[in-house]
């Protein structure tokens, strides 16, 4: 029987015999780094047997890490199991460190006795990195960020970026950050010595162009703005390129910022500037073009960034807009290739990989694991396009995959939700022609959630099919005002992540198909009804209740468009509907609440409360007349 491994392996073969868990063993790393591997080995396995763990050579050991150059790559291993012990193979730490991790996930699946085999592994990829926004509304805990990294670690990722706007503590500029729990230059070293620790490189990003929209909304900024309240904000999202003072801010905030990373790459971001050459530098714009502009001021954060001897990484879609500017820029820029499309008829920017081999960049392709603007992610969206982008990180010579988790409009996803994408993101990343399509969303449940794997994976599919069964955007359905003429977001912050800055936020209940919300208020409702399996880690018990929260979050938004239809269209609607309605809006707020401070700072939670209690208060309005 071939093991469903979530990451998969390249090389297998069995072997006579079984290796049974004796009830004492000895786990032992011959360098300093290997019991941070091994413990993770003896939690998995410490239902079967209670380790002790030694370092140095030649210990008689149940589980033996030890050194070679015969395993060619240096991230790769050697995985022995026979009927009298277990030996990893490895040429670097890091190497045996993802050996251990194949070693638990095979521990998992075989519980006490494990199949004789022997796994020859390395991963497809240098990069296997993930990307992580903390910069729309929810900024997680340390403690958090560390249970992610070591997720992230278990399926063989070793890059890690968080998403920065302004949630940092920047000593010069106090004001940037304030009201967001910004992350202190303490809590960045925390978290760095985690990551190395698990053989993670953190590399810094900072957006740096656009999407600074919270900085520009603070007076003392304003003046840097390219056009001041473009999409509402007061400072609009762009810096002005053609000031002095933008580059001064952007140098001081360096200056405080990169020093206190290791990694030598870093990112800083310069996508999506939308406003570029339609205020303070239109004259500038129209006279050289909008992408000579764009690679001037690309040129001095370049030149920022060597400063503190870090080779610059920047989201490629403007240089992509602009292709005429490839030529001049630095060739050790690397691109970072974004598209979250899983639409094959609409592949958008995946279609210019080629651009990147044929200037000669070094590139890293970044799909989406379509985290942002729903309760449960879209799960067939996110692995059309992480395998197809994948697929195109093979052919044109990318160095990676950036795999991307985005929170925009309040990061209201619950984490758990996030966690099907992130390993899916991080298999493709190992060894993506190995994944057996079909069953990763089964074996991924079975590996996290034990006794409750089938409750996750029947939540896991149900809500990241949600939208697309509902024909609704249901995340925004759930706040969106019933009477057109409300504003769900009045006297909220006007650069607040919460808030929707595009089209009429009323018009999301039109759209949906009543008849598919009924199909998922039934399906979301039967699995609610479902009893949760006992003999859950606290971590398993958590996710769960983290699933079952995005289901209700679904399941009341999709009632919510059905009454507000009916009210729309002037059919009747009993006022104990509109009650029910709002005793569970109440009810899921509550829970939500309780969910983020149990894992997350405050930030902007008091903006998700707000918009959220305002819905259920329209509810009430309407059961009263």
């Amino acid at each position: 029987m071939r093991p469903q491994f979530v990451i998969p392996v390249q090389k297998q073969k069995w072997m006579d015999g079984s290796f049974i868990w004796p009830a004492k063993a000895v786990f032992a790393g011959e360098r300093s780094g290997d019991p941070v591997a091994l413990d993770t080995l003896r939690d998995e396995a410490s239902p079967y047997t209670h380790a002790e763990i030694q370092t140095g050579r030649d210990i008689p050991a149940t589980v033996a890490m030890n050194y070679s150059d015969d395993v060619a790559h240096k991230e790769g291993y050697i995985l022995d199991i026979t009927p009298s012990g277990i030996q990893i193979s490895a040429q670097t730490e890091a190497g045996a460190y993802y050996g251990v991790q194949t070693l638990r996930e095979y521990t998992r699946i075989h519980g006490k006795i494990l199949p004789c085999i022997r796994i020859e592994d390395w991963p497809e990829f240098a990069v296997r990195g993930v990307y992580f926004d903390i910069s729309r509304g929810k900024v997680p805990t340390i403690e958090s960020l560390k249970e992610v990294i070591e997720n992230l670690a278990h399926w063989k990722i070793n890059e890690f970026q968080l998403y920065i706007e302004n949630v940092f503590t920047f000593s010069k500029h106090p004001a940037i950050g304030q009201g967001y729990s910004p992350l202190t230059p303490e809590e960045i070293l925390d978290l760095q010595a985690h990551c190395e620790k698990h053989h993670i490189r953190f590399t810094p990003s900072l957006a740096s162009f656009g999407h600074v929209e919270k900085i520009l909304a603070i007076p003392k900024y304003q003046h840097l703005a390219e056009l001041p309240g473009h999409l509402g904000y007061p400072g609009g999202t762009t810096l002005n390129p053609g000031s002095p003072d933008s580059i001064r801010l952007v140098n001081e905030l360096y200056d405080e910022f990169l020093p206190l990373f290791n990694a030598s790459g870093f990112n800083a971001c310069c996508d999506e500037p939308w406003e570029l050459g339609q205020g303070a530098s239109k004259a500038d714009a129209d006279e050289r073009g909008k992408g000579q502009v764009f690679l001037d001021f690309l040129l001095k954060l370049y030149r920022a960034a060597r400063t503190h001897g870090k080779q610059m990484q920047i989201w490629a879609d403007i240089v992509l807009q602009h292709p005429e500017i490839l030529s001049r820029i630095p060739k050790d820029i690397v691109m970072i290739n974004w598209e979250y499309s899983g639409d094959p008829a609409q592949p958008g920017r995946m279609e210019h990989c080629a651009l990147f081999d044929q200037y000669g960049f070094s590139w890293v392709a970044a799909p989406g694991i379509s985290s942002w603007n729903t309760h449960g992610t879209n799960r067939a969206n996110a692995m059309h396009n992480i395998r197809a982008f994948s697929g195109l990180a093979r052919k044109h010579h990318a160095l990676g995959i950036l795999n991307t988790h985005w929170g925009d409009n309040g990061a209201r996803t619950p984490h758990a939700a996030i966690l099907h994408g992130l390993a899916y993101g991080a298999a493709h990343s190992w060894h993506g022609e190995g994944i057996d399509e079909e069953n990763f969303t089964a074996a991924f449940a079975n590996s996290l959630f034990g006794q409750a794997a089938d409750l996750a994976d029947r939540l896991i599919r149900q809500i990241g099919n949600a939208n697309e069964q509902s024909s609704a955007k249901l995340y925004h359905c759930y706040i969106a005002p019933i009477d057109p003429q409300r504003d769900a977001f009045r006297s909220i912050d006007p650069a607040s992540p919460v808030r929707w800055q595009w089209s009429p936020f009323a018009g999301f209940i039109d759209p949906p198909d009543p008849k598919g919300c009924a199909h998922v208020i039934r399906e979301l409702s039967e699995t609610l009804a479902l009893p949760v399996a006992g003999g859950l880690s606290g971590g398993q018990q958590l996710c769960i209740e983290e699933l079952r929260l995005a289901a209700r979050m679904d399941l009341v938004a999709a009632k919510k468009v059905i009454l507000a239809q009916r009210h729309r269209a002037k059919q009747p609607v009993a006022p104990s509907e509109w009650i029910s309605l709002a005793n569970e809006l109440d009810e899921v707020s509550a829970a939500f609440e309780a969910n983020w401070l149990l894992c997350n700072k405050p930030s902007r939670l008091a903006d998700n409360l707000l918009v959220m209690k305002r819905a259920e208060e329209e509810c009430r309005a309407l059961a009263n007349g």
